[in-house]
C-alpha cells in the first residue's frame, strides 16, 4: 500500500557525482504526479488519489481530499438497490455482506499518510489524473479528472509549510495541461473539450504570504477591446468600443 519513495539529489555533471539530499519513504502507491514548488518554500507537491502532500527536506505535510483516505465506512450504502431474494437465505446474506464489504475501507489498505493528514472539510474529490500549476509562490490551482478546479494554499511559517488548505474554485473542461503565462493568466488546454484562458487575481485584503485567489475566465472580446483601447492611446486617438 505504501510502495513509493521520493528522493531529492543534486546533479554535478562536472565531477559526475550525484549526492542524495533527502529521501521520503512509505508514500502511497498511487502517487503519480510531482509538481515543483517555487521559492521561498521550495520542495515538491505530490498528488495522490486520496491525498495531496508538500514534500521538502525529508518531511511532508499532507491533506486528505476524501473520506476514502481513512478506515471505516466513507459513505452510506445506496437505498435504491434491489433486495436479494428471500428464497435462499444463505445467498441473500452473502449479497448483503458483499455490499457492506464493497463500501468499507479496511485498515490494511489505508496509507500511513492518513495518520498525519487532516481531512479537507466539505470535499469529496479524487486527484488521480489531476493537473496542478502554481499561480503564486503560495497558491496553486488543481484540476480533477471531472473538470473541477480547486485552489490549494500553502500556509507557511518561518519558511516552512505548516498546513495545506484546499477550496473549490469553479469548473472547466477536463484539462490535459495547465500552463501559467504570467501577468495573471493561466492556460488550460483540454483534449476532451474547449481550452480556456483564465485570469486570476488576489482577493482584496489578502497578504502575499498567505494568498487566496479569485478566478475568472478571460473572454476573447474583452481582450480585443482592451487591445484596441491600448492601441488607440498609443497613437493619440481612436474610438472606444461600448
Amino acid at each position: 500500500k505504501d510502495s513509493c519513495q521520493l528522493t531529492a539529489f543534486s546533479l554535478n555533471l562536472y565531477y559526475r557525482r550525484h549526492p542524495v539530499i533527502w529521501t521520503i519513504k512509505d508514500l502511497p502507491y498511487d502517487a503519480e504526479r510531482l509538481v515543483a514548488v517555487p521559492p521561498p518554500e521550495g520542495g515538491a507537491l505530490l498528488l495522490c488519489r486520496n491525498f495531496v502532500l508538500h514534500c521538502a527536506q525529508g518531511a511532508y505535510v499532507a491533506l486528505a481530499v476524501n473520506s476514502f483516505a481513512f478506515t471505516g465506512q466513507p459513505k452510506p450504502q445506496p437505498t435504491n438497490l434491489a433486495q436479494p431474494s428471500s428464497m435462499d437465505p444463505g445467498h441473500a446474506q452473502t449479497v448483503m455482506n458483499a455490499r457492506t464489504a464493497a463500501n468499507f475501507v479496511i485498515p490494511e489498505v489505508v496509507s500511513a499518510v492518513a495518520g498525519k493528514a487532516p481531512a479537507a472539510p466539505g470535499l469529496q474529490v479524487e486527484l488521480d489524473r489531476a493537473r496542478a500549476a502554481f499561480l503564486t509562490p503560495h497558491t496553486a490551482l488543481l484540476s480533477t479528472k471531472t473538470g473541477q478546479l480547486l485552489r490549494l494554499t500553502l500556509a507557511a511559517d518561518r519558511a516552512r509549510v505548516r498546513k495545506l488548505e484546499l477550496q473549490p474554485s469553479g469548473a472547466c473542461s477536463v484539462p490535459s495541461c495547465m500552463l501559467p503565462l504570467g501577468h495573471g493568466l493561466l492556460f488550460l488546454g483540454s483534449a476532451l473539450g474547449d481550452s480556456v484562458l483564465v485570469r486570476h487575481r488576489l482577493a482584496a485584503g489578502t497578504a502575499d504570504k498567505a494568498p487566496g485567489g479569485e478566478l475568472e475566465e478571460s473572454e476573447e472580446r474583452q481582450f480585443k477591446r482592451q487591445k484596441t483601447e491600448a492601441g488607440g492611446k498609443e497613437k493619440g486617438g481612436g474610438e472606444e468600443e461600448d
